[in-house]
């Protein structure tokens, strides 16, 4: 099963997606009408789900039966594989997305689909009946994802993107450049179901999806663009609840300066020999993605983050780390309007005694937008936890893969206060972002993308696993300008010392 970087719910790039594709395009441009002739299925291009490494499933086939599935009716989808290893039960998860929003999901015993157990290199074949709704809209291309979900973890998950038609059976008519009224207003009484806590603003939502369309229709885009949780917010309300990249108070008694107990050296970079590519998520030493909700919480994110991972990679041990501790308790920075790592950093060695456990001291910052009591008293430090120091990397891109390869995951400061962050799906990330930094983010690897060529940098957000790549997004590396990389990334990044 192909590895590819971007699956989405606009035409992904890579292997997995590529024919679907160019077939959407193809159409769009000559405004053709295709008509299907032989009853059989065509079989359709798949991708890995975003952030999934390997398939034990082993998918080789994926089949829509009509092909092109068709508005208000019942579609087949057909599997064939070998699977790797053993597989005994699960739950498959089918979700039909279009722009990112669900339109329909079932969940299903996966022993109701297939013959268990499964074993390892034997052949299999499958097949799951699900509704495309009536309205859902015919322009714009849907994903149908299947996910395996076995112990309560997902074991693996496949997207393939195909053409929803309206026409009559066998008909698939050419995609239109443009969303109609009726289409907006389905899409959002879908989003509104999948999001029930977010602020529901029509108006908003249309022209956030306006942008979305117009970005993926864009045929030389390196990354993809879906709706999710922040589909009815303006930039300015999502940059005032998600940024938080603040220089720490001055006007508090310290036993010191804040300041790094070292610099990165030159001959440290020069001397270092980093692999061609490294993701630290591969190697058990990185937390989950967790998710700041509404309060101006990135930097503690970002230092957990990092301080999660050097513990990990110092004791051998990853442990979640409290980010409510700092928020509530940190009087260095500024709780839910903003910090800084280093700050965050400096204040742990000088004033605690470790940082508690997620699970001690749950994050709750998330729902108030309040910083909240500080109850640091009432919890039990994790033994060693607290960092000797930090070290400040120079600003530039080949001292920051230096200190990612040779130290791992570091914090980082980005400005990501565009619509493209508020909205990135998949892909590399390559667009002007800016070097005004105002969100805190953990680069976790690098790499580079199989499909389009592009170097890229791996970095763990705090916007919750339904954001981006699961959570993660991959942004331009080596780029000359500006001075700092792409979205400033290599301009303000340190990591804690064990």
């Amino acid at each position: 099963m192909p590895a590819s970087s971007a699956a989405a719910s606009s035409p992904p790039t890579g292997r997995g997606s590529s024919l679907g594709y160019l077939l959407a395009q193809k159409l769009f441009i000559l405004g053709a009408i295709l008509f299907w002739t032989s009853p059989a299925a065509l079989a359709h291009d798949f991708a890995t789900c975003k952030n999934q490494r390997g398939d034990p499933l082993g998918v080789q086939e994926v089949k829509f039966q009509p092909d092109p599935p068709r508005s208000g009716k019942q579609v087949t989808v057909s599997v064939k594989g070998m699977p790797s290893t053993d597989v005994n039960e699960g739950q498959l998860h089918v979700d039909v997305r279009v722009l990112g929003i669900t339109v329909n999901s079932q969940v299903l015993d996966l022993c109701s689909v297939v013959a268990c157990p499964l074993t390892a290199g034997s052949g299999y074949e499958a097949a799951v009946q699900q509704e495309i709704p009536p309205g859902t809209p015919d322009h714009v291309g849907a994903t149908v994802r299947l996910t395996l979900v076995s112990g309560g973890k997902t074991v693996t998950c496949l997207e393939s993107y195909v053409q929803i038609s309206s026409a009559p059976e066998g008909l698939l008519e050419a995609p239109s450049k443009e969303l109609l009224g009726k289409d907006v207003q389905f899409l959002f009484e879908k989003w509104k179901r999948e999001h029930p806590k977010a602020v529901a603003n029509f108006k908003i939502f249309a022209e956030n999806l306006m942008k979305v369309v117009t970005h993926n229709n864009k045929k030389d885009k390196t990354f993809t663009m879906a709706m999710n949780e922040f589909g009815s917010m303006t930039e300015e309300e999502f940059a005032e609840t998600r940024m938080g990249l603040r220089e720490p108070r001055t006007d508090v008694q310290r036993n010191g300066p804040i300041k790094p107990r070292v610099t990165m050296l030159r001959d440290q970079v020069d001397k270092a020999d980093p692999p061609t590519e490294l993701d630290w998520t591969a190697k058990g030493v990185v937390a989950p993605v967790k998710n700041q909700g509404s309060c101006g919480s990135c930097w503690a994110f970002s230092a957990v983050g990092s301080l999660e991972s050097s513990y990990a990679l110092k004791f051998g041990q990853l442990i979640e780390f409290s980010e409510q501790q700092l928020v509530s308790c940190d009087t260095n920075d500024y709780g839910c309007q903003g910090g800084l790592m280093d700050s965050a950093f400096d204040w742990i060695e000088r004033n605690t005694q470790g940082l508690c456990t997620e699970t001690d001291y749950p994050y709750t910052s998330g729902l108030t937008s309040a910083r909240g009591e500080c109850t640091m008293s009432s919890c039990t430090p994790v033994p060693n936890s607290v960092p000797k120091g930090y070290i400040d990397i120079p600003p530039n891109e080949s001292a920051l893969l230096a200190a990612v390869a040779n130290h791992g995951p570091v914090a980082v400061a980005i400005e990501a206060d565009q619509a493209a962050f508020q909205f990135y799906h998949s892909g590399i990330m390559t667009g002007a972002c800016g070097t005004h930094l105002n969100h805190g983010v953990l680069l976790v690897g690098y790499g580079v993308d199989t499909a389009s060529g592009i170097p890229f940098w791996k970095i763990k957000n705090s916007w919750g696993a339904g954001w981006g790549e699961a959570g993660y997004i991959r942004i331009q590396r080596g780029k000359r300008w500006p001075i700092g990389g792409q979205c400033g990334i290599a301009a303000k990044a340190s990591y804690p010392v064990y």
